[in-house]
Parts: C-alpha cells; sequence; structure tokens
C-alpha cells in the first residue's frame, strides 16, 4: 500500500477519537463519552475535518486515506470456499465465517477482504453505521476516499517484507493486540498463517511488565494452534509498559519494534 502523500488528507479512526492530517499539521479529536461509538465518533470525525479541511489556508487534493482502528472492528481469516465458481462464493463464505467466529449478524457489518478461491484470505468487517458516518462526512466536503483499511492491515503492509521464518506479528493499538503468525512463501514471507489472526484485549496501563503478559499470550497461541514457539516476534503501534529486555517468562522469546528496525 502507498504511503499518503502530502496532497492526501490522513485520517486516523480508533476508540480514542479522529486525528486528521496532511504534512506536518494534524487535529485530534477525543471521542467522548457516553455516546454509542459509533455517533460518537461520527461527531469527532465531523469535527476533525471541519477544523483542518474547512479552515486550511492550504486545501491538497481531495483526496482522504483512512486507518480504522483495530478495536472498531473484526478481523479473521477464511478458508476458500470448496468448489467457488465465483466471487460471491468468498463473500458467503466469509460472512458465514463471521457470524460462526463473533455470534453476530454479517448484514449490519460492511465486510472486505483479500478475496481468494484458492487459498485462505484475510477479512475484515466494520460496522455499517460507522463506514455510512465517514462517506458522509467525506462527501459533504468533496473528499474521496482512496483507502479505508484496518491498521493491523497498514502495519501488515508496510512491515510484511522484514519478517523471516518462524517470526510472529504483534500490533498494539489503544485498546487491542492483534497477533499473528506469518509463512512463507518460497523464499519469501508474504502472508498470514490460516487460522492465526486473533485480536486480544491489550494489558492494563498499570501492569508492571506488559512484555511477560505478552509471552504468555504468545505461548497460550503457539499451543492452540500446535506451532514450535517463534524465537523473535515484531511488534508495532503503541509502546507497552516496561521493556522487552525485562521479560522473564520465557527468555528465548526476543520482542523487536519494526519501527525501529526499518528507522
Amino acid at each position: 500500500m502507498r504511503e499518503p502523500g502530502r496532497d492526501h488528507w490522513r485520517v486516523v479512526i480508533d476508540s480514542a477519537g479522529v486525528t486528521v492530517s496532511h504534512g506536518s499539521h494534524s487535529t485530534f479529536i477525543q471521542a467522548l463519552a457516553p455516546q454509542p461509538i459509533e455517533l460518537t465518533l461520527a461527531n469527532a470525525l465531523d469535527q476533525a475535518l471541519a477544523k483542518q479541511v474547512d479552515s486550511s489556508w492550504w486545501r491538497p487534493k481531495n483526496k482522504v486515506h483512512l486507518s480504522i482502528g483495530d478495536e472498531l472492528l473484526r478481523l479473521w481469516m477464511t478458508p476458500p470456499p470448496v468448489n467457488a465458481s465465483m466471487p460471491h462464493d468468498c463473500l458467503v463464505a466469509a460472512q458465514e465465517r463471521f457470524e460462526s467466529l463473533f455470534g453476530l449478524e454479517s448484514s449490519g457489518w460492511v465486510i472486505v477482504a483479500q478475496w481468494s478461491a484458492l487459498e485462505p484470505f484475510l477479512c475484515a468487517a466494520i460496522p455499517h453505521g460507522l463506514v455510512d458516518s465517514i462517506h458522509q462526512a467525506c462527501t459533504d466536503r468533496k473528499l474521496r476516499i482512496m483507502t479505508m483499511v484496518p491498521r493491523f492491515v497498514e502495519h501488515w503492509n508496510r512491515y510484511q517484507s522484514a519478517f523471516e521464518t518462524g517470526d510472529w506479528f504483534a500490533a498494539i493499538g489503544n485498546e487491542r493486540l492483534t497477533l499473528a503468525t506469518v509463512q512463507q512463501s518460497g523464499r519469501v514471507i508474504r502472508s498470514l498463517q490460516p487460522g492465526s489472526v486473533k485480536v486480544l484485549s491489550k494489558p492494563l496501563e498499570s501492569q508492571a511488565d506488559a512484555y511477560q503478559w505478552l509471552e504468555q499470550v504468545v505461548i497460550l497461541e503457539a499451543r492452540r494452534l500446535g506451532n514450535v514457539m517463534p524465537t523473535r516476534v515484531l511488534m508495532c503501534g503503541a509502546p507497552l509498559t516496561a521493556s522487552p529486555q525485562k521479560s522473564s517468562t520465557s527468555r528465548s522469546i526476543r520482542f523487536e519494534r519494526l519501527e525501529t528496525l526499518h528507522g
């Protein structure tokens, strides 16, 4: 995925609020409770666009790239349907998988995916109300939505070339940890292991050593998947408390920040 340039608006929406930016200029509007989260974020988005876009002395092209926090959506892997003959078969399989995993009606969600009839594909479901609010706010200002992706997918597209055989991937958001294992295709790792994407509650900030908590999560997930324990977990996103060097549960697991590796 190409990074948004200076001639594009970048909008980040998560449970904390909405950030609208271009270049070095940005506006953050906090999402205030106790309104329903979709209404709260819709109001925050409208305020952020009004403050940043409407009042900007310099207006870039009317193109918007949106990043959606993982805590606002659902992520999962869907096996390819047997004897699929058309794209709709993949959508039906994703809907059935969504309802089975989360116990929710798929009709209330917009499902997007890297559709494939040959291999398991990553899916994301965004609430209809949130998608409608985003489209309405952008339409009111004649802004064209170029991309709308989960934060996890944004991180994966940016950093996937850094992974080596046996690595795990941890994307940390405001309220969620999205954990996945990767698999190798030829000599290059480019895909996520089937069934491995899992969104978990992030440890409390007051916890003394979040890396110890993360190690425990990795151990349990490795057992669940029947995988060999990883020797390295590559991380990105929000910082965790304590230091990866101080973790003591399993010193064979090394934690590294992707932002540091990529500079």
